[in-house]
C-alpha cells in the first residue's frame, strides 16, 4: 500500500510541476559553447537548461537536461527527445522520506522500458513517447521543454486557454503548448500550426493539443475546425467524439457533436484523408501493448478494416457507437459552398521568420507585432482578391442572394443601417458581406445583429 500511495503522490507532482507555462520570462538562447552542432548550454522559453551535445540545433548525444522545477535527466538524446539509456531524477520535496530516480532504455521513437526507484520501492514501467505506465495504470508525464506547437493568430474577447488547469483568456500572438485546451468563444479562433499548417476554431468550438509534440494530434471536443495544409507539411490527427481523421496536403472541415462527427474534404494535392472510427480503449497504447493484448489487437485489426480514404467533395458522416457496434463512415457527395470557398482562402500563411522569432521569445512585444501584421497583410490581399471576384458577379436582388449563398443575412449596424445580404466570410475582426448592388467589408465591432429572412418572406 505504501508503494501505491507514495506512487500516486508523485504522479500528481510530476504532472503539476512538470506541465507546461511560463510563469518565469526566459528565451531560448545558447548560453555556451556551439548549440548548432558541438558541445554548449542552452536555456528554454520555460527558463530549463540543457548541457550536451548538439547536431543541427537538436539534442543529440549525451546530455543533462535541468528542468526548472529542480528535476534532472541525464542520458542520451536523438532529434530533441530522449533516447537510450538515461537517468531522471526527481526533486526530492520535503514530505518524502527518499529521492525519486526513473532509470529508461528507449528506442529512437522514445519508446522502451523503465524503472521507477525510492529506497526500497521500485515499481516497473512501459514508457511510451513522452509518458510512463507505471504499477496500477499509473500514467507519468515525462519530457523535456518543447517550443509552442501553434500561435495564435486572431481570438475573439470571449476566446479561452485551459493551461495546467487554470483557465486565461486568449489573446493574439498567444503560443498554444502541448496539452493546452483552447474555447473558441463567440468568434473564430485562427491560429497557424508547425509546418505553416492553419487552423480555424469556429465559434463555440473546443479542442486540446496532445500533451506529447511528437504526436501531431487536436482533439476536438465540439464545435467545428477548418485545417489547411501547405504543401508537403506533414500530417495531423484529428479526433473528435465519434472519429479519429488522418490528414496531410489537404483541406478539410471537421464538424463534431457528441452523437456524430462530420468529416468535409475541400480538396486533395499529393496527401489524403482518412477516416475510421474513434476507439478510446486505442488511445494512449503503444504498438507493444497492443500486440501482448489479444482484445485491443483483435480492437486495432477491426479500426483498420473500418478506415476509409475520404475524396475531395465528399463528406464522411459517423455516428458515435461502442467498439463493439462501430462501423464504416457514411459517405456523400457535396457540392463546396461560396462560404466555404471564402473562408479557406482568408486562412492565410503568416511569415515563418515571424512564427519562429515569436516561438523561441514569446513575451517580446516586437515579435508578437511581427507576426499580427503578418497575419492583417495577408488576410487585406485574400480580402481584395474576393471582393473583386465578387464585384464581377453583382447582386440585383435578396432572391438572387438566396439562390447564390443558400441564406439571406439582415445585418443591424450599431449606427442604426440595416441591409440584407450574405456574408460571405470573416477574418480578423473583419466581415466580407456580399450585398444588393455592392460589396462591404465591415467591422464585426460596427455590428449590432445579424437576422435572417426566411425563402418564404422573400420576393
Amino acid at each position: 500500500m505504501k508503494t501505491s500511495l507514495s506512487l500516486i503522490f508523485l504522479l500528481a507532482s510530476v504532472l503539476l510541476l512538470n506541465g507546461p507555462g511560463y510563469a518565469e520570462s526566459c528565451k531560448k538562447e545558447c548560453v555556451t559553447g556551439d548549440c548548432q552542432n558541438g558541445i554548449g548550454t542552452q536555456t528554454y522559453v520555460n527558463c530549463d537548461t540543457y548541457q550536451g551535445n548538439f547536431v543541427k540545433g537538436m539534442r543529440t548525444g549525451e546530455g543533462i537536461y535541468s528542468f526548472h522545477n529542480g528535476d534532472v535527466y541525464k542520458g542520451t538524446f536523438k532529434d530533441g527527445a530522449r533516447a537510450g539509456k538515461g537517468v531522471y531524477s526527481f526533486k526530492q520535496t520535503k514530505t518524502q522520506a527518499q529521492p525519486f530516480i526513473f532509470e529508461s532504455n528507449l528506442d529512437d521513437e522514445g519508446r522502451g522500458t523503465g524503472v521507477l526507484k525510492s529506497g526500497k520501492y521500485i515499481v516497473t514501467c512501459d514508457v511510451g513517447q513522452g509518458s510512463a505506465a507505471c504499477g496500477d495504470d499509473k500514467k507519468l508525464i515525462l519530457k523535456e521543454a518543447t517550443e509552442p506547437i501553434a500561435i495564435v493568430l486572431y481570438a475573439g474577447k470571449s476566446a479561452s486557454m485551459e493551461r495546467s488547469g487554470a483557465l486565461h483568456p486568449m489573446l493574439a500572438g498567444d503560443p498554444v503548448l502541448p496539452g493546452d485546451t483552447l474555447k473558441s468563444g463567440q468568434e473564430n479562433l485562427d491560429m497557424q500550426l508547425r509546418d505553416s499548417v492553419s487552423v480555424r476554431m469556429k465559434p463555440q468550438a473546443e479542442a486540446t493539443f496532445s500533451p506529447i509534440p511528437e504526436e501531431k494530434k487536436i482533439d476536438l471536443k465540439q464545435g467545428s475546425m477548418i485545417v489547411k495544409f501547405r504543401k508537403e507539411t506533414g500530417g495531423l490527427a484529428i479526433t473528435a467524439p465519434a472519429a479519429e481523421v488522418h490528414a496531410d496536403d489537404s483541406t478539410l472541415s471537421i464538424q463534431a457533436s457528441q452523437g456524430s462527427t462530420e468529416v468535409k474534404v475541400f480538396e486533395v494535392d499529393k496527401g489524403k484523408v482518412t477516416v475510421a472510427p474513434r476507439f478510446a480503449e486505442l488511445e494512449n497504447k503503444s504498438r507493444s501493448e497492443i500486440e501482448k493484448d489479444p482484445a485491443l489487437k483483435k480492437m486495432e485489426e477491426k479500426r483498420q478494416s473500418l478506415t476509409i480514404p475520404v475524396a475531395p467533395n465528399a463528406v464522411a458522416i459517423l455516428e458515435r457507437s461502442a467498439a463493439t457496434e462501430a462501423k464504416q463512415a457514411r459517405v456523400e457527395k457535396f457540392e463546396i459552398s461560396p462560404q466555404e470557398r471564402a473562408e479557406t482562402k482568408v486562412m492565410v500563411k503568416v511569415d515563418e521568420k515571424a512564427i519562429q522569432n515569436l516561438k523561441e521569445n514569446p513575451r517580446n512585444e516586437e515579435h508578437r507585432r511581427s507576426v499580427l501584421a503578418s497575419y492583417d497583410a495577408g488576410v487585406e490581399i485574400a480580402m481584395d482578391e474576393l471582393e473583386i471576384e465578387l464585384k464581377a458577379k453583382p447582386i440585383k436582388s435578396e432572391k438572387e442572394i438566396l439562390e447564390r449563398y443558400g441564406i439571406v443575412e439582415f445585418v443591424t449596424l450599431r449606427d442604426g443601417t440595416a441591409f440584407p445580404g450574405a456574408i460571405v466570410t470573416q477574418a480578423g475582426d473583419t466581415m466580407l458581406i456580399h450585398r444588393v448592388g455592392s460589396v462591404s467589408r465591415i467591422k464585426t465591432s460596427k455590428v449590432h445583429f445579424v437576422d435572417y429572412k426566411h425563402a418564404d418572406e422573400i420576393k
